[in-house]
């Protein structure tokens, strides 16, 4: 078989996982909520007429949703049970918060692309790597998640057991100004997309 044989080969096998068509019918409808099909495997699909307008994987979001709830328990439970008094317990923070991105990126990636942050995600969806509507998707999973996980964290940390003070506040700390603060977090979000 040809390699474009082989891709369209490849792609009816996929898409019978969808799990919703709207408004049924030949060819494919506007509006597609799939289960781990991309779009681009839609566009192969043999029998192919026009363009979906809408296609979000919800396996995609599901991933979105579970790593950054995952990330917030563990990474922030860390801080909430640990503190930062001492140097110690700062670099066991930020071992833990390294650990849990390399867990979970390598764990979902294979999934959603393994973004586990918003900026990534608009980022990928400025750049065209990513569909608009696939983004917002994974954008509403990556915050309802990391509201879930906080909530799980208030549950397990009632308020006079949470040591982290004011580690991760944000505010500026002395002898910066605001415009330094904001300088700094374009920089790390440009070397984090």
């Amino acid at each position: 078989k040809t390699a474009c044989a082989q891709e369209h080969a490849s792609a009816d096998q996929i898409l019978p996982r969808s799990r919703l068509r709207p408004g049924g019918g030949a060819g494919i409808p506007p509006a597609m909520l799939t289960w781990g099909v991309s779009r681009d495997a839609l566009l192969l699909q043999k029998g192919f007429h026009g363009s979906p307008a809408f296609v979000v994987d919800a396996k995609a979001v599901a991933a979105e949703f579970l790593a950054m709830l995952l990330f917030i328990c563990f990474g922030c439970g860390v801080a909430c049970g640990n503190g930062a008094s001492t140097a110690s317990d700062r670099l066991s923070i930020a071992f833990s918060f390294g650990m849990c991105i390399l867990v979970l990126a390598y764990a979902i990636g294979p999934h959603s692309g393994g973004q586990i942050n918003c900026a990534v995600t608009f980022s990928l969806v400025l750049g065209g790597e990513v569909h608009w509507c696939q983004g917002l998707a994974n954008l509403a999973g990556q915050l309802l998640g990391s509201l879930s996980g906080a909530g799980i964290l208030c549950l397990v940390f009632p308020c006079d057991m949470d040591r982290t003070g004011s580690l991760g506040t944000t505010a500026v700390a002395p002898g910066f100004t605001a415009g330094h603060a904001l300088a700094g977090e374009v920089v790390a979000t440009f070397l984090l997309c």
